[in-house]
């Protein structure tokens, strides 16, 4: 059982040299934790001196070298990870040989590529022996404030501790909404880094290798803080405050190019709230020349049969998954329009609109975007959910030809930089690649499919069983792996003894920022859901619980789900096939994989989460999210197990590598 205590280093030199990394840029930089206040009684005198209590911790920084990597520890693994980084990076990137004497000139352009990459290599010292190692370690940047409200105006930019981060000397506690935030205990990158912590004590004591380790965590001012826009340009360009400050809070390269000018844009046209279209009434023929003249002769009314128009419509609209929408809807004739009126003040003229977008701290959707239903569809579909319950009928044995090399795979990118931003920074172990690059390399064999989900689903039955986790954004981005030379991992769980392939990969899960988890009788859950929050209104439960509102639990069966819509359109061309695909029969025929997947993205009623039968998303943005903590129950990582494709691992000999093995049933419930 971990016990939560500290060690007192002030880290002096450590915040020096994390200063004088060139990229890490970092400043004013805190050992305080406003979390830490919930396990530790500090004061003024000794709230700045205090470090967790893990194993290795962050000794001094150096410029970027992966190629260093090296340890005073036996560790095959790592030298394998950087073979392997390299002959994946060279059998991808061949095309860039010759480009290598231009590196100087292109610098800018590099720097745009990896400046979200905050791999260096470190020297990490043990807190019990002072031995030291040298490995890769991640920074990641983790903002304390939300930069989407901070490039919209949301925040006062004048505000005095809008760069102040959070302390004990205060005297009186400010009633600030900038000050508050850093200060919550909830704050998504305190609950993000205190996880990493706790997953890392299940690889030091319980020899959990699908755990991230963690070197520790700070408060600092990051300069040059950089951050990705992409996939919020819509949501971003609708702001005035955000375009107009282009250039003095923010910088864009190439601002230009996607963004218009709008300094010379017209006035918009006033609209006086007393026109109506019965005004039309008053209009004179002569003075339009006659075009609005009833001229009954140019219309043969003979051939209009409103009856038949009506009947005809209405054929097309009872096949219409819209049907419910339009079936109020009625056909006007002409006469019918004589006598329509409508007040323009009447009509809601909204040209700043908010578009339906993703939006949060960490990319992933946000309640911004809900829709307001929140009642899980009838079934539709005609699936039956009795093999979702009981899923016993998965073959492991289909092939899958595959001869494509893996190559690095690069997200689309449009960095914005803030000159300073307050954040917090989390050290922790540097991966390889993410389970999204391995999918887009195409194709995994099936048994590599189920190998790497097999580890997946262990790791979730672990931070379930000792921390009642759900992750809350389990997507393919939030899982990487690093390589590995073992054959296997080992799991003993239920006093079962599993066998899994590696394929030389080991799998972590990564991004703890919307999670949910209790230890020592605490409950820390992510401030994305208070009111106003990214995440606001997909739970219903403590510390944010609404009296007024039905509870809503953590949801054991979210992540799987989650992960699995993530994957659908990777496997699935036709949405309207996926009937077909679940209750095919013959063996030779059946895509177990893909139908695994598609069961994962099941609800309770059989009914795919994703997609309607048309095509049209059944619940679109941050409503899949609600939908599904709602909907979804039959999908936990200890139900997988009695799939046949993942009973294939158990095993009944001894494990010769204890190294690789995990015995879940020794790792004990933290909660």
């Amino acid at each position: 059982m971990l016990k939560i205590d500290y060690i007192k280093r002030k880290n002096t030199k450590l915040f020096s040299n994390l200063n004088e990394i060139k990229k890490l840029n970092l400043i004013d930089t805190s050992n305080y934790n406003p979390l830490y206040t919930r396990f530790f009684s500090l004061n003024n005198t000794n709230f700045d001196t205090i470090n967790l209590n893990h194993k290795w911790h962050l000794h001094e920084i150096f410029e970027n070298d992966s190629d260093s990597d090296s340890d005073s520890d036996s560790d095959s693994d790592n030298k394998t990870k950087s073979d392997n980084k390299t002959k994946f990076d060279n059998e991808s990137d061949n095309e860039s040989d010759n480009e290598s004497d231009n590196e100087s000139d292109n610098e800018s352009d590099n720097e745009s590529e990896d400046c979200l990459i905050n791999i260096y290599n470190c020297c990490l010292k043990s807190s019990v022996s002072n031995k030291k190692k040298f490995k890769d370690v991640f920074f990641k940047i983790a903002p304390l404030i939300n930069p989407y409200k901070y490039l919209i105006g949301k925040y006062n930019h004048n505000d005095e501790y809008l760069f102040t981060l959070p302390s004990l000397t205060d005297e009186k506690i400010p009633d600030n909404i900038i000050y508050n935030k850093m200060n919550d205990t909830n704050n998504s990158s305190y609950v993000d880094g205190f996880f990493s912590f706790l997953s890392s004590h299940l690889s030091e004591s319980y020899n959990f290798l699908n755990s991230t380790k963690f070197y520790g965590s700070f408060n600092s001012i990051k300069n040059d803080y950089k951050i990705n826009i992409f996939d919020d340009l819509d949501m971003l360009e609708d702001s005035n405050f955000f375009l107009e400050n282009h250039g003095k809070l923010y910088n864009i390269p190439n601002f230009d190019d996607f963004f218009e000018d709008t300094s010379n844009t017209l006035k918009p046209i006033k609209i006086e709230n007393n026109i109506t279209l019965s005004s039309i009434k008053s209009f004179e023929n002569d003075m339009y020349d006659n075009i609005f003249d009833n001229d009954n002769n140019n219309i043969d009314n003979s051939n209009i049969d409103n009856n038949n128009i009506d009947n005809s419509n209405n054929d097309e609209l009872s096949n219409n998954d819209n049907n419910d929408e339009l079936s109020n809807m009625k056909l006007l004739d002409l006469n019918d329009l004589k006598s329509l009126s409508i007040d323009i003040n009447e009509m809601d003229y909204k040209s700043n609109s908010k578009r339906l977008k993703c939006l949060s701290d960490d990319s992933s959707c946000s309640s911004n975007s809900s829709h307001t239903e929140e009642e899980c569809e009838n079934n539709k579909d005609d699936i039956s959910i009795e093999e979702i319950k009981s899923p016993t009928n998965s073959n492991a044995n289909s092939n899958t030809d595959s001869n494509t090399s893996y190559s690095s795979m690069s997200e689309e990118e449009i960095i914005a930089n803030i000159p300073k931003f307050p954040v917090h920074v989390i050290c922790m172990e540097a991966c390889d690649y993410t389970f999204d690059d391995l999918i887009m390399e195409d194709e995994m064999t099936p048994e590599e499919w189920y190998a790497s989900l097999m580890q997946i689903i262990m790791i979730l039955l672990v931070y379930q069983k000792a921390f009642n986790f759900t992750h809350n954004d389990l997507h393919t981005k939030n899982v990487m792996f690093n390589y590995t030379e073992a054959k296997y991992v080992y799991y003993i769980y239920n006093q079962n003894t599993y066998k899994v392939p590696t394929f030389g990969k080991i799998f972590k899960i990564i991004d703890f920022g919307r999670s949910i988890y209790t230890f020592d009788k605490k409950i820390f859950c992510s401030d994305s859901y208070e009111k106003d929050g990214d995440a606001y209104g997909q739970y219903n439960c403590e510390p944010f619980f609404n009296q007024k509102k039905p509870r809503i639990e953590p949801n054991m069966s979210f992540d799987l789900c989650r992960l699995g819509c993530s994957i659908f359109d990777y496997l699935v061309d036709d949405v309207s096939q996926t009937t077909k695909f679940l209750n095919e029969t013959n063996v030779k025929s059946v895509d177990y994989v893909r139908k695994l997947i598609i069961e994962w993205c099941l609800d309770d009623k059989g009914m795919n989460m994703l997609y309607k039968s048309n095509g049209q998303d059944r619940y679109p943005e941050f409503k899949l999210y609600k939908m599904i903590t709602r909907c979804v129950h039959y999908h936990t990582p200890e139900a997988q197990l009695e799939r046949d494709c993942f009973k294939q691992y158990l095993f009944e000999g001894n494990v010769k590598s204890k190294d690789m093995l995990t015995n879940i049933d020794e790792i004990p419930s933290m909660i």
